[in-house]
């Protein structure tokens, strides 16, 4: 009896535990696309869109040279983004480089 509550305490630790990034950390990401909606003008509705691990997020702005399309960059971000609060996929990015 006390191992099978062991290995549901166990089990359901491992279950419950998200993978969440570490916006501290320096992360390999893909600057995919600029994406604008010329119907709405809308800050937190638009701008680069930035992969990181399997997740999609979007930033407003990205320095030259690495804006262009399929970027392989590395970052450092900070989230959400200033005015964006309510947007989950949201990101600042605070440090970028070439990989």
């Amino acid at each position: 009896m006390k191992n099978l509550l062991l290995s549901l305490c166990l089990l359901s630790s491992i279950s419950c535990s998200k993978t969440e990034l570490d916006p501290k950390a320096k992360v390999e990401a893909t600057i995919l696309k600029l994406v604008l909606n010329p119907t709405v003008y809308c800050t937190c509705c638009q701008g680069y869109q930035v992969q990181i691990g399997s997740r999609l997020y979007f930033t407003n702005h990205v320095t030259t040279p690495y804006d262009k399309p399929n970027t392989p960059v590395v970052i450092t971000y900070k989230q959400p983004e200033e005015g964006c609060e309510q947007s989950e996929n949201r990101i600042k990015i605070v440090s970028i480089r070439g990989r």
